[in-house]
């Protein structure tokens, strides 16, 4: 019996030892070619939220959390609205209102972005609609700045036309 608890044991910490060797493989090549990291106890907490609000951004989008809100674009010469730049954000039941900064990474990591992308074009092109019968003929441009080669989405606008 208590060489089963101790085989057991070895192998659990053998299997923990062997996912905080990958923790710290990946932080490395996320610095670059050539590159040691040493694993630290808070590279497995970030590694474990990451996935957790992966799993809470899927949850969300299921849920219908994610919004647009539209910050108007200003041509500050003439003094008027020239369009508008659709943000998205979450209607988080527990946080309030996340903004984009906040949960983009872990999107982008979770391979979200795309999914993001629909939902806030999606409902910008609703809301051009609306903006439309306001009497409003300005454009919207859907616009996401984040990190990462991934997704080859970095800071690629995407315009819905309000005529």
């Amino acid at each position: 019996m208590i060489k089963d608890a101790l085989q057991s044991n070895g192998i659990a910490a053998l299997a923990e030892a062997q996912t905080n060797a990958n923790i710290a493989l990946s932080a490395a090549k996320k610095m670059g070619h050539c590159v040691v990291r040493i694993f630290e106890a808070d590279m497995r907490r970030d590694t474990v939220e990451m996935v957790q609000m992966g799993q809470q951004i899927r949850d969300g989008l299921t849920a219908g959390q994610f919004t647009p809100f539209f910050q108007p674009q200003v041509d500050v010469h003439r003094g008027r609205i020239i369009g508008f730049e659709a943000l998205i954000r979450w209607e988080h039941p527990n946080l309030g209102l996340v903004t984009a900064f906040k949960f983009l990474k872990a999107a982008e990591r979770a391979g979200l972005m795309a999914r993001l992308d629909e939902v806030v074009m999606d409902r910008a092109c609703f809301a051009v609609a609306e903006m439309k019968s306001w009497g409003l003929t300005r454009s919207v441009c859907q616009h996401q700045s984040f990190d990462g080669p991934a997704t080859g989405h970095q800071n690629r606008p995407a315009f819905a036309a309000i005529h």
